[in-house]
């Protein structure tokens, strides 16, 4: 017989970091990790910037309550930061 946890079944592996989060963390994150490797546009300066906030959200130390692409957080990183 194997253990459940508490709060009902388990995530699948490699998705742990969804528990907890909110949907916009969610579909930001997702999108994030494609758009990270696939985009020729973005400096690496960008790249780690996204790349460190996708590990803050993951980690819980920061989360999205609004729905937001990262072809909008991108455009919003270049305004303030040209």
């Amino acid at each position: 017989m194997s253990e459940r946890s508490a709060s009902g079944a388990n995530a699948p592996p490699g998705q742990e970091w969804q528990i907890g989060k909110t949907a916009a963390t969610i579909k930001f994150v997702l999108e994030a990790e494609v758009e990270m490797y696939r985009r020729p546009d973005m400096t690496n300066g960008e790249g780690y910037t996204l790349l460190m906030l996708v590990e803050r959200l993951k980690s819980g130390v920061e989360s999205l309550i609004d729905f937001e692409t990262v072809d909008d957080w991108l455009e919003r990183l270049r305004d303030h930061y040209p």
